[in-house]
């Protein structure tokens, strides 16, 4: 599980022209009201929507509600613990930053982590930028390198693909220090995508594990 964890290293948007008097506006809109309650409900508001982690830190954030898009910066760990994301998540992470999701956290309909960090030279040994999902729906995108790791769960979606482990053609070495080719008659129960640029060229990795 650590070695999977340390290795492991989509867009949508919607509107409407519709006037105020349309009523199916009038029904999208209550019906985006009514997802922000929701996701609000039994949560204390965020009034800070930035977060500074620096290298070797980690920061727990429960109970809490984002109306807003949170942005995560810096080169630690931000552990998130029943939360409620209204419009998403910026990281704007380095080597090192990762999201963690866990326990009871939500994310209101179409909204993701947008991977904002520049496009950077790695290796298979680097600690990407990543989210690390326990059990909580999360969407990935963004046109830089990071990885979601969804531990627990049987599929991922990364740039508004899905991937599931039935379709996984990878999983990692023993050692955890590279990809080999899965074992049919083995179990997964967890998956992860990861995409880097090594040498100028993209490496884009999809592959399960067992957690």
């Amino acid at each position: 599980m650590a070695a999977a964890l340390a290795l492991a290293l989509c867009l949508a948007g919607c509107g409407s022209d519709a006037s105020a008097e349309d009523p199916a506006a009038s029904g999208d809109q209550a019906s985006q009201d009514a997802e922000a309650s929701a996701l609000a409900e039994g949560r204390e508001a965020a009034t800070e929507l930035t977060i500074t982690v620096g290298e070797g830190e980690e920061l727990v954030f429960e109970n809490m509600y984002y109306g807003d898009i949170l942005t995560v910066e810096g080169a630690g760990v931000v552990n998130f613990v029943n939360c409620g994301f209204e419009k998403g998540i910026d990281l704007d992470g380095t080597f090192g930053s990762r999201i963690i999701v866990s326990d009871g956290c939500e994310f209101a309909p179409d909204t993701f982590v947008w991977m904002l960090h520049e496009e950077t030279e790695a290796t298979i040994d680097d600690a990407l930028p990543k989210v690390l999902t326990f059990g909580v729906p999360v969407e990935l995108a963004g046109e830089s390198m990071g990885a979601i790791v969804a531990v627990g769960m049987d599929s991922v979606t990364f740039n508004g693909e899905t991937y599931t482990i039935d379709g996984c053609e990878l999983t990692l070495s023993e050692a955890g220090d590279s990809f080999v080719e899965i074992d049919p008659s083995a179990e997964y129960d967890s998956i992860s995508v990861a995409r880097w640029w090594e040498n100028g060229e993209e490496v884009f990795v999809v592959y399960a594990f067992k957690a």
